[in-house]
């Protein structure tokens, strides 16, 4: 990408970084940048399934995606000793309650995703 920058220097184009150039350091950064998603808790699957005795099944991701919610919402309550506690108290919950939570979670997820995406998008000037 330097080299490209250079090149258009030594041809006498504006120093401006083309387009399609500021348009690569957008995707290499959205691709860099941290993922939102439930794998960025302190907490999995599996451990849910140890500390609940639940089976594996649906009702452990919409524990994982309200757990991922109130984690968006307050990012100190990411630990361990919190998430497991707190999922003992969700899986307590009818499983509607808690799909109704999930899919919350699913949405938060997705908006705060779509928002860090337009602002990496809006530090490179492309669309």
């Amino acid at each position: 990408m330097d080299l490209r920058a250079c090149d258009r220097i030594g041809m006498g184009r504006p120093k401006e970084d083309p387009y399609r150039l500021r348009k690569y350091h957008a995707m290499i950064d959205e691709a860099t940048r941290d993922p939102i998603s439930v794998g960025m808790l302190n907490i999995d699957g599996k451990k849910i399934m140890d500390v609940t005795g639940e089976i594996p099944g649906p009702k452990i991701g919409f524990v994982l995606h309200a757990l991922l919610e109130e984690v968006l919402d307050n990012p100190k309550l990411n630990t361990e000793e919190y998430l497991n506690k707190k999922a003992i108290e969700l899986i307590k919950l009818p499983e509607k309650k808690l799909r109704e939570m999930g899919e919350e979670g699913k949405e938060r997820k997705e908006e705060e995703n779509e928002e860090e995406l337009k602002e990496i998008r809006k530090i490179h000037k492309v669309k």
